[in-house]
C-alpha cells in the first residue's frame, strides 16, 4: 500500500492522490453489508469514490 501511494505522489496531480486516500479510507473501514439500507448507501458511496478515482487516473494518464 505504502509503495502504490508512494508511486501516486510522484506520477499523479494532488487531486488524484486525494481521490486515491479518500477511497483507501473507505475500504478499510467499510464493514461487509448484510443487506441493510446504511450499508448499501456506504456500498455506493465507496463505488462513486472508485469510479471518480480511476475517471481521473485514466485523464491523467492520457494527457501528453
Amino acid at each position: 500500500m505504502q509503495e502504490a501511494r508512494s508511486a501516486l505522489y510522484l506520477l499523479c496531480a494532488e487531486e488524484t492522490v486525494d481521490l486515491a486516500d479518500a477511497l483507501a479510507r473507505r475500504v478499510w473501514s467499510t464493514l461487509p453489508s448484510d443487506g441493510r439500507d446504511d450499508r448499501r448507501a456506504e456500498f455506493r458511496e465507496t463505488l462513486d469514490l472508485l469510479r471518480r478515482f480511476t475517471h481521473q487516473l485514466r485523464q491523467e494518464i492520457a494527457r501528453p
